[in-house]
C-alpha cells in the first residue's frame, strides 16, 4: 500500500473539492491518501507519491503551491509527482486560451524548479459568482472540470504505484 500526498492550495474551494475526490479514488484503489494545504507541509519523508494542484487565474499560477515545489524540489523528484491545475472557463483543450493557460502553467513551474518527473495538468475550472467580488460576481457560473480525465489523469499514478487504476 502506497502513501500518497495530494497538496494543495484554493481560493475559493473548488481545487480542495477535486483534491477530496483524487484522495477517494485512491483510497479505493486501496492505498493511503492524505490532503493537506501545501503552505502546511514541512517535509515529505513517508510519502510514495505526492500530487499538487492549485489554481491558475488569468495564467498566474497560485503562489503558495510554486513556494512548495522550490521547497522540496530534491524530494519530488525522487517520487511520483503530479501537478494539476484548475483555471479555464472551457472545456474545449484545444481552445486558444486554454493552451495558453497550460503553457502558463508549465512556465510557472520552470520558474519555481519543478523537477523533471513531473507530471502536469489543466482542467477546467469553476466559477461560482456567488464566491466572488464585483464585478467577476456578474459572470455566468459553470463547472469546467472533465472528471472523466480526471480520474484516468488519476488513474495513472495508481498504476504507477501498484494498483488498478
Amino acid at each position: 500500500m502506497a502513501r500518497v500526498l495530494i497538496a494543495y492550495e484554493t481560493k475559493h474551494g473548488s481545487t480542495l473539492h477535486t483534491a477530496g475526490e483524487m484522495a477517494e479514488q485512491i483510497r479505493r484503489a486501496k492505498h493511503q491518501a492524505e490532503v493537506r494545504r501545501s503552505r502546511e507541509v514541512k517535509d515529505l519523508e513517508g510519502y510514495d507519491a505526492v500530487i499538487l494542484g492549485a489554481p491558475l487565474y488569468y495564467g498566474r499560477w497560485n503562489g503558495d503551491a510554486a513556494k512548495f515545489v522550490k521547497r522540496h524540489r530534491s524530494a519530488l523528484s525522487g517520487v511520483p509527482f503530479r501537478v494539476f491545475a484548475l483555471g479555464p472557463t472551457t472545456a474545449d483543450r484545444d481552445d486558444e486560451s486554454y493552451v495558453r493557460e497550460g503553457e502558463r502553467l508549465r512556465a510557472a513551474l520552470e520558474k519555481a524548479g519543478s523537477p523533471p518527473n513531473a507530471s502536469v495538468e489543466l482542467f477546467g475550472g469553476v466559477i461560482d459568482p456567488a464566491k466572488l467580488h464585483f464585478p467577476f460576481s456578474r459572470m455566468e457560473p459553470g463547472d469546467w472540470r472533465p472528471w472523466p480525465l480526471i480520474e484516468g489523469w488519476v488513474d495513472g499514478l495508481i498504476r504507477e504505484l501498484g494498483g488498478v487504476g
